[in-house]
């Protein structure tokens, strides 16, 4: 056999080369699976796993711009009374210490009851719960509770006790994707959003910490369960009707 022919022969990989071989394979493949999963964690905190679903979206690679879908929620507002005044007394860093120490208290409580947070807006928390009223008023109640685990924590700690006020309302919404080419985000849209918004506001005017609207109230399958009075009927712009508000207070002191 001439020295061309030998050339032409592949080498013999010896057992143990393959074992390597195989060896370097699986860790190659283990450490793509393991980036894979680190990157739909990151992107699950981005955009919840709930909100791909309403979406009909197995994962964020199958979100296209545009995608839309009509449910009925209950939407929450939330946010810390005069935060200005409180934030003007900390630096940059420690308001983002203080923010992300407060909303690292509140998320939990809502995931706890199906909600998914839809966005923070500095302090703010805006949330929705398709799973029913009941559970966004039980995840509300809950928050205050939370709230006052916390302000006993800071008092402690030698800070000051904060207060929040929440609003709930139910309706029609529709959750979908806006943006551009290069930049896209969800987002919920409805009337029932903006009334969400104002019932949170109206919080500060009536100095109480959680109030619900009436398409919340009458969503309620259980409403004898709860500590409710009529509080108002206010006036909400571009409204003809005025919008019937009601007080929760399970949280009062006995």
């Amino acid at each position: 056999m001439s020295d061309n022919q030998n050339d032409d022969i592949p080498p013999t990989i010896s057992q143990d080369g393959i074992q390597d071989i195989l060896h370097k394979v699986i860790i190659a493949h283990q450490q793509a699976l393991a980036l894979l999963q680190q990157t739909e964690t990151a992107y699950s905190r981005l955009v919840p796993h709930q909100l791909l679903s309403l979406l009909q979206a197995r994962s964020i690679v199958d979100v296209k711009l545009g995608d839309q879908v009509e449910r009925k929620m209950t939407i929450l507002f939330t946010d810390i009374r005069d935060f200005t005044s409180l934030s003007e007394s900390m630096t940059p860093a420690e308001n983002f210490e203080f923010i992300n120490s407060y909303l690292s208290q509140m998320e939990p409580v809502i995931s706890r009851h199906h909600g998914i947070i839809d966005k923070y807006i500095g302090d703010a928390i805006m949330a929705l719960f398709e799973k029913g009223a009941d559970e966004a008023l039980g995840g509300a109640i809950d928050m205050l509770e939370r709230l006052a685990y916390y302000n006993a924590w800071r008092q402690r700690a030698g800070y000051l006790p904060i207060q929040i006020g929440i609003g709930l309302n139910s309706g029609m919404v529709m959750i979908g994707t806006v943006g551009g080419i290069n930049r896209m985000d969800s987002t919920v849209i409805g009337d029932a959003v903006n009334l969400a918004a104002r019932v949170e506001e109206a919080t500060k005017l009536y100095n109480t910490p959680l109030l619900i609207s009436h398409n919340t109230l009458y969503d309620l399958n259980t409403p004898d369960a709860y500590h409710l009075r009529f509080l108002d009927r206010i006036r909400v712009k571009g409204k003809a009707q005025p919008l019937s508000i009601y007080e929760v207070f399970d949280n009062d002191p006995p």
